[in-house]
């Protein structure tokens, strides 16, 4: 992590989500590695498989679930850097 961007590695198991949530500044890319995966961006929703991106803007409601019977592993890319303070979620 430097002090304008972040990269994580995220694994999500099957049939598990992430929490629903959006950041309020940060626009997040998402880059998948491995399994497959449904996003919801705004309502919207898209499948995605290894060697695929989505941009979420900041504001953007987003989730994403592991929706194949393998882990899902994404690369995820925060600018400004990922901070808790940064993430609201929808499911409080």
């Amino acid at each position: 992590m430097t002090e304008t961007s972040s990269l994580a590695r995220v694994e999500i198991p099957p049939g598990v989500a992430s929490r629903p949530h959006y950041h309020p500044v940060a626009e997040e890319i998402y880059y998948e590695l491995e399994g497959r995966a449904r996003v919801e961006i705004d309502g919207e929703h898209r499948e995605l498989a290894a060697g695929d991106s989505v941009l979420i803007k900041p504001t953007q409601h987003h989730q994403i679930w592991c929706v194949g019977e393998q882990t899902l592993a994404i690369l995820c890319t925060c600018t400004p850097a990922w901070e808790p303070s940064n993430t609201v979620y929808l499911d409080e």
